[in-house]
Parts: structure tokens; C-alpha cells; sequence
């Protein structure tokens, strides 16, 4: 899955890399990859295929989980990621809906203040759907592999101590709004 990641380091907009409001592409000390981003999805579902293919014959292969953490590109990881031209573009054509023309380092944080003041229900929803798509996909080479092999998203955000828990209690969302506002709606 990394092995674009030069090709793409310092081209924040071919959306391969995602950006965060601030116009940053690491959470933490690791690159976000775009979960979006058809390359990375490719990249996935061939993993998934290779990984099938060696031990879909197994008894004791039962599915694959994706240990969904803050840093990792299984998801959007928050509502803060995902402003890079790529990921912008596709919602456009998506949706239909245009956002305002911000250019320059700060479109990033432009366009989460847009997004978030103006269409914030449209731009969680797309997203959502489109990690629901992605996560389909996955689950559906499982499946394809053998009827009974699950795709497994383990939610761990948040349950090992994070010093982002004391912001999300004190602004009032709750568990199932962080989680939709990342991409994954429960």
C-alpha cells in the first residue's frame, strides 16, 4: 500500500495522501493514505486478494479485521481530514453540490469551514457512504473467497487512553458522532 508514497509526498492534490484542515498529510508519525482515493482502495483489494488466495482454503482463516485507529487510512480518522482537490472533486461530482473557488495553502481549512458551516449533513453522509462502499468491496473478495469469511472493522478510536477523549466529552458528541464524522456511520 505504501508503495506510491513517494510518487505522491509532495503533490497534496493527486488526493493519494490525505489532507487534514491545516493542509498537513500525517496523523501522528505515519502518512494518512485517502481511503477515497482509487489507487489506495486498488491497493487494498489487491492485499485482500493475495491474502485470500494463501489462506482462503484454511479452516482457521475466518475473516480479516481492519484495526481502525486514529492514525490508520482504514477511515477519514475525523471530521479534519479529507480536504485534499482529489477527495473535494469526487464530492462535487458525487453530489452536485459546488463548493466556493479557494485556492492556495489555505483552501484546505476553507473548505472544512464551508463543508462544516454550510453542508455539514451532505459532506458526513457522502463520506460515510463512500467508506460503506469501499468496506463493501472489501467484505465482497472475502466473500467471493468463501461464504462464511467476515471483514471485521475494529473500532479502537478513542479506547486506549487518547488525549483527544477529554475534547469530544466536553463539546458534547457522543461516541456515534465522532465515529460518523470519521466516515463510519453505526
Amino acid at each position: 500500500v505504501l508503495s506510491p508514497l513517494d510518487e505522491y509526498i509532495d503533490k497534496a492534490e493527486e488526493g493519494y495522501l490525505a489532507v487534514d484542515r491545516n493542509g498537513k498529510m500525517h496523523a501522528g508519525m505515519f502518512p494518512r493514505m485517502n481511503p477515497l482515493h482509487p489507487v489506495y482502495q486498488e491497493k487494498m483489494i489487491g492485499m485482500f486478494r493475495e491474502i485470500c488466495r494463501q489462506f482462503g482454503a484454511s479452516p482457521a482463516f475466518l475473516g480479516i479485521q481492519l484495526h481502525v485507529v486514529f492514525e490508520s487510512s482504514f477511515w477519514m480518522g475525523s471530521i479534519d481530514w479529507g480536504y485534499d482537490d482529489f477527495t473535494i472533486s469526487l464530492f462535487e461530482k458525487d453530489t452536485g453540490i459546488k463548493l466556493p473557488s479557494f485556492s492556495g495553502d489555505s483552501r484546505y481549512k476553507q473548505r472544512h469551514d464551508w463543508l462544516t458551516n454550510e453542508k455539514k449533513n451532505e459532506w458526513i453522509s457522502w463520506r460515510c457512504r463512500k467508506l460503506y462502499e469501499f468496506y463493501k468491496r472489501l467484505a465482497e473478495v472475502l466473500s467471493s473467497t468463501r461464504k462464511d469469511l467476515k471483514l471485521v472493522i475494529g473500532l479502537r478510536y478513542l479506547a486506549e487512553g487518547s488525549t483527544f477523549l477529554p475534547h469530544w466529552e466536553q463539546i458534547g458528541h457522543s461516541m456515534k458522532t465522532l465515529y460518523r464524522n470519521a466516515g463510519i456511520d453505526m
